[in-house]
């Protein structure tokens, strides 16, 4: 018996604690096999999750935990793949806690494992033959936060044969661009104008606009090809200028053409230590440079630029980039550490989010950010929110703040912790339902992220939400995962089936919902 266990156990007959079971098997999703040598493990569920104890699976796929009264999450780990949690749809999406005490049935857990899929294919020139070095680039769309997000799983370059392949994927939606440069573009084969691939997106088309998901089931090997099409191209050189050249030893220059969502396409990467570099062959179209410090995945200058019949020559002026600090005050009394929590600014287009910590002082610093418009948010307590967002003698409308090129701001945040708390079970037919999203919505649709809440029940049904703004709200069931149900658009329409709640400065209610 593993270690973990007998002291849990010893302690807990010492203090004649009850003890539960959770067991259960693991079994492929796809044939419904038990699946021998999966790791199981199982954590404390929420916030400073720890591991427990630890199951290695045998020919019978069965598994079992000894554990005291509470709330658990079990994670599943197989050589090769990325860990899967209980519950989730692959490696994304939200997983099932499980809720154990004297009332609750744990000891039949079924834990479905995805098999691993893949995505391969080859990449051919506009005479068929096989192109080496093509970069692919693989992007996954996901719900993350209630909204959709598309964001870089990863890229492959074509061997000799034209060939790529991605494996050890999770089920879920994909999307791939290709990149090349013919071989007869540079060196001694090439003559007169430069030569360029156009970039290609699945299912094999020049249109990023027309991009379309390949959506992957468990276990599924499927394929998709690509014909990269020749045109001329253009040389573009880059001339780096500005005070901030000098403070920074080397620079990454990304050339990045169309988006798929928020995801970049790179046509060309490389880097500089001086203030000049050229990015030869680039087929005619839209394009963003973007230079950034070396090491530095949070900060970049950008400027777009048009590639046409002509070399392009571009003069870019690193300004000094923005900054924003200030402190975070917490309500009178509370209990919790200023050094517990962290600023987020989310980016109010593609919702990215950066963080800074807080010292035990309060105080917080973005040495470097981009400019935008951003989202004001707190995170570290499950109690705090943000009331409001101050700028000198201005108190800021909303939380919503816009940065510029050079900015140095000063921020002074407003938190509150009289949330009122929203709890409740979601049965059907009187029997509990887990994993079905439960969406706290505010009733006025409101921009501000912070207001919109959601839950993945629990094994026993149950949800709970904590520090929520006072206000109106619907609450929502859905079993649709996904579901932007922090998007205002989409959800929008759905508010009139949601249940009506007003929450109370530091109320409580527990209100339950039947799932459809």
């Amino acid at each position: 018996m593993r270690l973990a266990t007998v002291l849990l156990l010893a302690l807990a007959a010492s203090a004649e604690t009850p003890v539960f079971r959770i067991a259960g098997v693991v079994v492929d999703s796809v044939s419904g096999k038990p699946a021998p040598r999966v790791r199981v493990v199982v954590r404390t569920s929420g916030q400073g999750a720890s591991e427990i104890s630890s199951w290695m699976t045998g020919d019978d796929g069965r598994f079992y935990f000894d554990v005291l009264k509470g709330k658990y999450s079990l994670v599943a780990e197989r050589s090769g793949q990325a860990p899967q949690p209980y519950g989730a749809v692959g490696v994304v999406g939200s997983a099932v806690a499980i809720v154990t005490g004297p009332d609750q049935q744990t000891s039949n857990v079924r834990f479905e494992l995805f098999p691993p899929s893949a995505i391969g294919g080859k990449v051919v020139d506009d005479a068929g033959d096989p192109v080496e070095n093509a970069l692919v680039q693989l992007m996954r769309g996901d719900v993350i936060a209630g909204r959709r997000r598309i964001g870089n799983a990863g890229y492959a370059y074509t061997n000799d044969v034209g060939e790529y392949r991605f494996g050890n994927l999770q089920p879920g939606s994909y999307y791939l661009g290709v990149t090349g440069k013919p071989w007869y573009a540079s060196g001694p084969f090439a003559a007169g104008r430069p030569v360029a691939f156009t970039p290609v997106y699945y299912p094999n088309t020049a249109d990023s606009r027309a991009a379309a998901a390949l959506v992957l089931k468990a276990g599924q090997e499927t394929r998709a090809d690509f014909a990269l099409v020749a045109k001329p191209g253009v040389d573009i050189s880059v001339l780096l200028d500005g005070k901030s050249v000098k403070d920074f030893s080397r620079m990454v220059v990304d050339l990045i053409g169309d988006n798929i969502g928020i995801s970049n396409v790179f046509q060309s990467v490389s880097s500089t230590v001086g203030s000049s570099f050229r990015i030869p062959a680039v087929p005619p179209g839209s394009y963003k440079i973007r230079v950034r410090p070396d090491g530095d995945s949070q900060f970049a200058w950008t400027q777009e630029i048009i590639a046409g019949a002509e070399n392009v020559a571009v003069r870019m002026e690193l300004a000094p980039p923005p900054a924003v600090s200030g402190v975070l005050e917490l309500p009178a009394g509370a209990s919790d550490s200023a050094g517990g929590f962290y600023v987020l600014l989310s980016d109010v287009v593609d919702r990215v989010a950066y963080t800074a910590a807080v010292s035990d002082k309060g105080s917080f610093k973005y040495p470097r950010i981009n400019p935008g418009k951003y989202h004001v948010l707190i995170g570290g307590s499950r109690s705090a929110y943000v009331k409001s967002v101050v700028e000198g003698e201005t108190t800021l409308e909303g939380s919503q703040i816009e940065i510029k090129s050079g900015d140095a701001r000063t921020l002074r945040i407003v938190a509150a912790s009289d949330g009122g708390r929203v709890d409740g079970f979601v049965r059907r037919a009187g029997q509990p339902v887990p994993g079905v999203l439960v969406a706290l919505i505010p009733a006025d649709s409101s921009d501000e992220p912070s207001r919109y809440r959601g839950y993945w029940t629990d094994s026993d049904g149950s949800y709970e939400f904590l520090g929520v703004q006072p206000g109106d709200y619907r609450l929502i069931v859905s079993s649709d995962r996904d579901l932007e149900w922090a998007n205002p658009a989409v959800i929008r329409p759905r508010l009139a089936d949601g249940k009506p709640i007003h929450v109370e400065p530091n109320g409580k209610q527990e209100v339950d919902a039947e799932a459809r």
